[in-house]
């Protein structure tokens, strides 16, 4: 399990790569900032936004729950009646969390996937960002991905043409 801390850390690390990319191309500038923005709002909802607040108090619930009728509360239905709201009340900031958050995050790492990397730094930071959000995933975007990547390096003059 990774500590706050190892988080913190390579979250720096992946956004300090992300950010020494910027300066050669305004419109991967503006891409990349949106990427940034977008995936900075995502991440802050589910560590404390309304997302973090909705699966704490399901947990809450959860060990409230456990505490009052036992591990297997759920067996009682007083107590499985009000752990179905709070996961309920999950459920719904889930949705929220999806089209507020997570579709524009997903938009602007496949708009940044598909923007022309200016510089090596911005290849090597758009692999990693591929390999992140796990972008190969959604169906026929891995061969893709390998690709864009490729036209990269040969625009940038680092590897032949396949």
């Amino acid at each position: 399990m990774t500590s706050a801390v190892e988080t913190i850390a390579q979250r720096s690390a992946y956004v300090a790569q992300a950010l020494s990319t910027m300066g050669a191309d305004p419109e991967w500038d503006r891409r990349l900032t949106a990427y940034l923005t977008a995936e900075c709002l995502s991440f802050a909802d589910m560590e404390f936004g309304v997302m973090a607040d909705a699966l704490e108090k399901e947990a809450r619930a959860r060990t409230y729950l456990q505490a009052e009728f036992g591990k297997n509360f759920a067996q009682n239905p007083e107590a499985s009646a009000r752990f179905k709201e709070a996961q309920r009340e999950t459920g719904i900031a889930d949705e929220a969390r999806a089209s507020q958050y997570l579709k524009p995050h997903w938009a602007a790492a496949k708009d940044l996937m598909h923007t022309p990397a200016p510089t090596l730094a911005a290849a090597l930071f758009k692999s990693n960002m591929i390999a992140r959000e796990e972008l190969f995933c959604e169906a026929g975007i891995g061969p893709l991905a390998m690709g864009v990547l490729a036209s990269d390096f040969h625009r940038l003059g680092l590897k032949e043409a396949a």
